[in-house]
């Protein structure tokens, strides 16, 4: 393939679909591209790069090989040429993000030791997620069409690991042991603030910390920077939702904020608008944080203002809350009246101005709509309850305000 075009096809995937596409001229080269250079960070990597070297040495025009490793990584490869020992690779990257269960699968399946174990986690942080593996088999099969004719070629999957008879080793990373446990340390310590700072709500403090991820996620790229800034900002999705999670924002809630962040940030395609998503992420966790934390309030009231929130559009009266949610009238009025000093019915109002104002700043929805969205049919009496609790009309607060309240 001509270099410009492969150039090209290399910069299109790598920084639209978060793919990294390589080139080797024969088995012989150096592999460490294949994995991101992971084994490239331990010892014996000569050896453990070796498996991967044998199955590369096997290819043959016209097959694709979709591989998965021990360490959870999945790459593609495939001949680039019938005469020469060349081929290709795509990956690695990895379809999910991975959890705790997963890493201790991948700490027994690969005999590490826990530090190994945490080591490991640093690394694999600059994999990419959310990738399927039909996109990568795609490719292959485009590449090997244009450059081949070849429109169908034959597709293998293959488990890269130890076979019998092989050399077995603890997996035992080059770097002095004592810096990288000092590393860890430092990131679990930053993170567990991080993590406190977002379930209170607390942005200042939150991004003073997560300044720290930043800064460490810019001096961690390698030359393929916008695969490893893009996992950054999908790993600090996750990181910022179980935050949240801690605070016992409604799951709904959760689910629908992380989704918005995963689209926006697959549709980056500069750093700085990674580095823009990832602040504004930052913010509207801990926003959410700050109206929706529910963790000081009893498990009755919890399950009342869930209700009252999911169904803020809909008629609420206190009978219909107590069968909602099968406890008494009285029962509820007096649990709020303990733990928010407030009536059911007054919490209601509060709540839909509450999403009113919200929706005046951030969207162009007319009064009549704003009025529907959160359950008040009559826009004259909504305007009259606005008021009450605003101190201004929907009107004029809509002036005044510009995305602050």
């Amino acid at each position: 393939m001509d270099e410009k075009i492969f150039n090209l096809i290399k910069n299109i995937f790598s920084e639209s679909r978060n793919l990294n596409i390589n080139y080797f001229e024969n088995t012989q080269a150096d592999l460490s591209a294949v994995d991101g250079g992971i084994r490239a960070q331990l010892e014996q990597s000569v050896h453990h790069y070796e498996k991967i070297r044998r199955i590369a040495d096997s290819l043959k025009l016209g097959e694709i090989w979709k591989l998965r490793d021990t360490f959870m990584l999945s790459y593609v490869l495939f001949r680039a040429s019938p005469d020469n020992n060349d081929f290709f690779s795509i990956g690695p990257f990895r379809t999910l993000p991975l959890e705790d269960k997963d890493y201790q699968h991948i700490q027994v399946k690969n005999n590490l030791s826990y530090t190994a174990q945490e080591q490991l986690r640093i690394l694999l942080g600059s994999v990419p997620c959310n990738i399927l593996h039909i996109e990568a088999t795609a490719i292959a099969r485009h590449i090997l069409m244009y450059t081949h004719g070849l429109a169908e070629p034959v597709l293998h999957e293959k488990k890269v690991e130890f076979l019998e008879g092989d050399y077995k080793t603890p997996v035992v990373f080059s770097e002095d042991i004592n810096e990288q446990a000092k590393k860890i340390e430092d990131r679990y310590l930053h993170e567990t603030r991080l993590m406190a700072f977002i379930a209170d709500g607390n942005y200042s403090k939150a991004l003073n910390e997560a300044y720290f991820f930043l800064h460490q996620n810019m001096e961690r790229r390698n030359s393929d920077h916008m695969l490893s800034h893009r996992s950054f900002a999908y790993t600090s999705n996750t990181l910022f939702r179980k935050a949240a999670q801690t605070a016992g924002i409604p799951p709904i809630y959760l689910d629908s904020i992380s989704q918005k962040f995963a689209q926006e940030v697959s549709a980056c395609i500069t750093h700085d608008q990674l580095n823009n998503t990832y602040l504004n992420m930052l913010g509207e966790y801990c926003r959410l944080c700050r109206e929706y934390n529910l963790k000081n309030y009893s498990p009755v009231v919890q399950k009342v203002i869930n209700y009252i929130r999911l169904n803020l559009n809909k008629e609420l009266s206190p009978g219909i809350i107590a069968d909602a949610v099968n406890f008494s009238a009285v029962y509820i009025a007096r649990r709020f009246k303990e733990e928010l000093n407030a009536t059911p019915m007054s919490y209601i109002a509060q709540e839909r101005i509450r999403v009113a104002k919200q929706m005046l700043r951030e969207t162009s929805m007319t009064i009549q709509e704003v009025s529907d969205y959160v359950g008040i049919q009559d826009w004259n009496y909504f305007t009259k309850i606005f008021k009450k609790y605003a101190g201004t009309t929907p009107t004029e607060f809509r002036k005044k305000h510009n995305g602050a309240d």
